[in-house]
């Protein structure tokens, strides 16, 4: 049991205190007692006012932190007890954020009992291009967006958790043609969001043809208030030597999708957070081009008392 070293003074039945009403016409209270002889009654009066107070905020201090309340001077240590009662007493009010967008540890604040967690994956890298020859296009599609995941979690028993963040796919060039998956962001086990899928290359071929496309992103885990997988980019188009174009990239709650470049141009990487880098085309008798990197994930994480 915490103890309370802060008494009130004068506070008994039948105290030798001023009234209410005299004490509150006193003159005394706008400039303090001046020279001569101020009444017991008046003094008493005084103290109790001041020690009161302080009784009943120094037992709010124990009673809210379990924490002594000394009279010792410690003033340091008084005011750190008051604002851990304040803490303790004040529930669902937000003391933290973190913003990670690279790998580390979450440290637990102190006082802090909830964690709101939101999160996308890595985003898609693109392929690149085939060669062509005459009469021949080669297109990627762009890369798919990372999954989203939100939910809120008691950690009153925990003190830290790892956190991974999914750094964007690779984007394809003239010796690795494939792009590659974005990677999934975590914390601890207990919520992750898996990246964006890799965009894949057709041709090279004889326009018109369908290219392929990628599918949406596996689905998120953990969970609690909302959650859903990256959607995949929409296909490219191959209609001629001449218009032959890379799809953009799929956006991501936290990210916009690369942009589709000109023909003949390498592709662009996703904007922002856990989207998905664009494709790109080639014409008829032209070299390889580069495929792009999605953007890398991010994991944001609340704090609440």
């Amino acid at each position: 049991m915490a103890n309370n070293n802060f008494k009130a003074f004068a506070a008994g039945n039948g105290a030798n205190v001023t009234n209410q009403a005299d004490w509150e016409a006193l003159s005394a209270l706008m400039l303090g007692f001046q020279s001569g002889k101020a009444s017991s009654a008046q003094v008493n009066k005084a103290l109790r006012q001041g020690t009161t107070m302080a009784q009943v905020l120094a037992q709010f201090i124990v009673d809210s932190s379990g924490k002594d309340a000394l009279d010792n001077g410690d003033t340091a240590t008084l005011l750190a007890n008051l604002k851990l009662g304040l803490q303790n007493t004040a529930p669902g009010r937000l003391i933290n954020t973190q913003v990670f967008t690279s790998n580390g540890n979450m440290n637990k604040t102190t006082g802090a009992k909830r964690w709101r967690i939101r999160m996308v994956g890595g985003g898609g890298g693109s392929s690149a291009t085939s060669a062509t020859s005459s009469g021949q296009t080669s297109v990627s599609s762009g890369g798919g967006a990372g999954a989203y995941a939100e939910g809120i979690y008691d950690v009153t028993s925990l003190s830290t958790l790892a956190v991974v963040v999914g750094q964007g796919g690779r984007g394809g060039n003239q010796s690795t043609q494939y792009g590659a998956d974005g990677g999934t962001s975590s914390v601890g086990t207990i919520i992750s969001a898996p990246g964006g899928k890799a965009g894949l290359p057709a041709g090279p071929a004889v326009p018109p043809y369908q290219p392929v496309t990628n599918n949406n992103s596996d689905s998120p885990s953990g969970w609690n208030i909302y959650g859903y997988s990256g959607s995949g980019a929409e296909v490219a188009v191959a209609v001629s030597t001449a218009f032959s174009i890379g799809s953009r990239g799929a956006n991501s709650a936290f990210g916009s999708g690369g942009s589709i470049p000109a023909i003949n141009n390498a592709a662009n990487q996703g904007g922002g957070y856990g989207a998905g880098a664009s494709g790109c085309a080639i014409g008829q008798s032209q070299s390889s081009v580069n495929g792009a990197a999605g953007s890398q994930g991010i994991v944001i994480i609340e704090e609440y008392a």
